[in-house]
């Protein structure tokens, strides 16, 4: 009889203990304010340029490079090497002097990397790479699958006319 009542104290602690954490946690999600939705991207007027080649002028070159003719959703930032390196790979790098972030969309294959005989050249649907602003020098390159929908941490984001 004892055991009963033990058994059954602790069944009703549990189910005690489940809804209150259910309601818990339902009551952080209802609580939650919805992200705003991201004001339109401004088509910049005028790109940055070195020695006659603009950022679109490299950003179509580069995705041609990688079999990608018509690349899609082009966008920019300008930032420093740091902080666009840090968004766009996780890498630490060796200098932070201002540069412009860019990102592209497309099918990108790198049939140019350095890769051991019979591997798979790199490939992906996004291309990130980041320009020196002082010389137009790219300085970090690289594709994967990633939307980088946080670009705007950098800066202001602007798109690049296709």
């Amino acid at each position: 009889m004892k055991r009963r009542r033990v058994l059954g104290s602790l069944a009703v602690t549990c189910a005690v203990l489940v809804a209150a954490t259910l309601v818990f946690v339902n009551v952080g999600r209802s609580q939650r304010v919805p992200k705003a939705e991201a004001a339109p991207i401004e088509i910049a007027t005028t790109l940055p340029s070195w020695n006659g080649m603009s950022l679109r002028d490299t950003a179509v070159q580069w995705a041609a490079f990688c079999g990608e003719e018509h690349p899609t959703d082009m966008r920019f930032v300008e930032t420093t090497r740091q902080r666009a390196a840090k968004l766009l790979d996780g890498a630490k790098v060796d200098s932070d002097n201002a540069c412009y972030a860019v990102v592209l969309h497309g099918n990108f294959v790198d049939t140019m990397a350095f890769m051991p005989y019979g591997a798979q050249p790199p490939r992906g649907t996004t291309m990130a790479f980041i320009v020196r602003s002082s010389d137009g020098a790219m300085t970090d390159f690289g594709l994967n699958d990633l939307p980088y929908a946080d670009l705007d941490t950098l800066g202001t984001v602007k798109a690049i006319a296709p």
